[in-house]
């Protein structure tokens, strides 16, 4: 009968344990397919990568400290990386944003954020694209409240590399500033947006736009949508908060 009895009490413990496991199990598959399996932002933004773990930690471009363009309380964002050698990113200037401009960033409803299209190789070769994007981050320090105008000029016209210089007086901005600027540019924007291009698997896709609110609960266009299409994911996140 003794025996028996330790016998019991051995049997309880792993009882225990293997009810234990069960739940345990239960609750990170139930995490998984909430956060990670219905999210293409998150399986996007985890996307690993061999030089460095930005992608590990980083779930959606970030916008913190970036200049916009819109109201700043606005809650819709869109975030958009657009190549200034690309046909693309200047049809989507021409033939789309204007309607979004209209309809959403002058009403109050929507911000715009630019992020420069350029990888860490374009920043090593020192080549056309890393020119382009030093000349912009100059244009932002020298004259912050210049800077989109002068940067949507720039892909209407399909201005280039060196000829963002030929849109400085224009836009009222020193060139002799300029000039020294270019030099030594501050290159943190330019090395998060290169490890974003890279991580987040935009490297030969041009443009891509991420609408958010606040930069979140992201849907993901590729390439020049329609206005259509592009509004409607817009409207997406106006029902959400109810507009």
């Amino acid at each position: 009968m003794a025996a028996k009895k330790r016998k019991n009490k051995a049997i309880f413990p792993a009882l225990l344990l293997v009810i234990f496991l069960i739940f345990s199990t239960a609750n990170i598959y139930g995490f998984y397919k909430k956060g990670y399996a219905n999210n293409k932002i998150i399986k996007e933004g985890l996307k690993p990568s061999p030089n460095n773990f930005y992608g590990l930690y980083v779930s959606a471009p970030s916008i913190y400290g970036r200049s916009y363009y819109g109201d700043g309380n606005a809650s819709i964002t869109v975030t958009g990386f657009l190549d200034p050698g690309s046909e693309s990113s200047r049809e989507f200037m021409l033939d789309v944003f204007p309607g979004f401009d209209k309809d959403y960033v002058s009403t109050g409803k929507a911000k715009f954020y630019a992020k420069y299209y350029i990888t860490n190789d374009d920043i090593a070769a020192k080549n056309n694209k890393f020119i382009y994007a030093a000349s912009l981050l100059c244009v932002s320090s020298l004259n912050s409240e210049a800077f989109y105008g002068l940067y949507f000029d720039a892909l209407r016209l399909n201005v280039q590399n060196d000829g963002i210089r030929s849109l400085l007086d224009k836009h009222k901005i020193s060139k002799k500033e300029f000039d020294e600027c270019i030099n030594n540019p501050d290159m943190k924007d330019i090395k998060m947006d290169a490890a974003e291009v890279e991580n987040f698997g935009i490297v030969g896709i041009s443009p891509r736009f991420y609408i958010g609110l606040n930069g979140r609960s992201n849907i993901v266009i590729d390439g020049v949508p329609s206005y259509a299409k592009f509004r409607q994911a817009v409207r997406e996140h106006e029902y959400t908060i109810g507009n």
